[in-house]
Formats: structure tokens, sequence, C-alpha cells
């Protein structure tokens, strides 16, 4: 929009001063514009995967991991384990565990059991755990868990395909697509 009044014609302008006082010349867009408008959103690869690698979580110990979990709702091992450990520890203390799902394991905060409950309810448990009292894993709450479980991996995934996030949360890629839809609609995220 910028370039379309620099570059105005001058009956684009409502006042009486000249030309030569607007100085709309003096700015050069051939050098500022790429060469082709499908360049124009163009981004640095190497800037997003730095950006990625920022937002990627790096817990400096058990607190830190537990509150990433409670985030992300469900991770699969593979991005648990650089702070595999931390999780580990906190499974043994009753704070996290792991549940079983039919696209593999995740790991989970204790505090999400109900939400997992939700999204995988066949999956056990490990170490064995109850829904607290009062709580039921009912099949209309599954939009609201998804998107949880979908805001919190967005979050820390930069530019990220829903097969990707299938692989990440253990979730089915439609289930992902639906999600990242209500996302989107909710203007969360862009495709």
């Amino acid at each position: 929009m910028a370039h379309e009044i620099i570059g105005a014609k001058p009956y684009a302008f409502l006042d009486d001063a000249p030309l030569e006082e607007r100085r709309a010349r003096a700015v050069m867009l051939r050098r500022s514009l790429p060469e082709h408008a499908r360049d124009l959103g163009a981004l640095d690869s190497s800037a997003i995967e730095r950006v990625c690698q920022e937002a990627r979580p790096d817990p400096r110990d058990a607190e830190e991991a537990h509150e990433v979990l409670s985030t992300l709702v469900a991770a699969t091992p593979s991005l648990v384990k650089p702070w595999r450990h931390w999780a580990e520890a906190l499974r043994d203390t009753g704070r996290a565990a792991t549940a079983q799902t039919d696209r593999g394991p995740v790991w989970l905060a204790a505090e999400n059991i109900n939400l997992i409950a939700v999204l995988f309810p066949n999956a056990p448990i490990e170490p064995k755990r109850e829904l607290p009292d009062g709580v039921t894993a009912e099949a209309n709450d599954r939009d609201a868990a998804r998107l949880q479980l979908l805001r919190g991996h967005m979050e820390i995934a930069g530019p990220v395909t829903a097969a990707a996030l299938a692989e990440q949360t253990a979730l089915d890629p439609t289930d992902i697509q639906r999600g990242l839809q209500q996302l989107e609609a909710g203007g969360q995220v862009l495709r």
C-alpha cells in the first residue's frame, strides 16, 4: 500500500502542492521490490530454522519439563527425547505418565489425564492412573481437548505440516486437519 501511495499519480493528491514538493520521484522502488510478485512473501529458510530452534522447549529441570508436558497435553517420545530423564523423574514422582495409543506411546502431565482419556479413550496409562473424581471422558469435549493439544504444539512448532503434527501427537492426521481448520477459523494459525 505504501508503494502505491508513493507512486501515485498527481491526480491522486487532493492538495495544491506542486509535484516537486511531494518527493514521490525520489523513492526508487525497483531496488526494494522483488522481480516477481510470488517472491514478495518468501522467507529465509535459515531464519525459519533459527526461530524454530528458539521455540523448541529445552527444560533445565523437572519443573520446566512438567510445564512443557502440561502445555503440550501429549508428546511422543521423539519430542521428549532430549529431556527424557526429566520426564522419567516426573513419572517416578507421579506427576507424569505415558499412554499407549494406537499410534504409539505419548508422554503426558498427570493434570492432563482427563484430556488424554477424551483424545485416546482406549489407551492404557502407565503407571496406572484414574480419572479424578467427577471427571468423565465425554465425547463432546473432544474438540476442546484437541484444540488445547494443538495450541500447545503450535507454540513450539513454527511452520509445520499436519502429518508432522500427527507424528508428534499420535493423533490421526484427519483429526489434526479438523483441529487445524478450527484454529485457522479462530485466527490462531495460518495455512
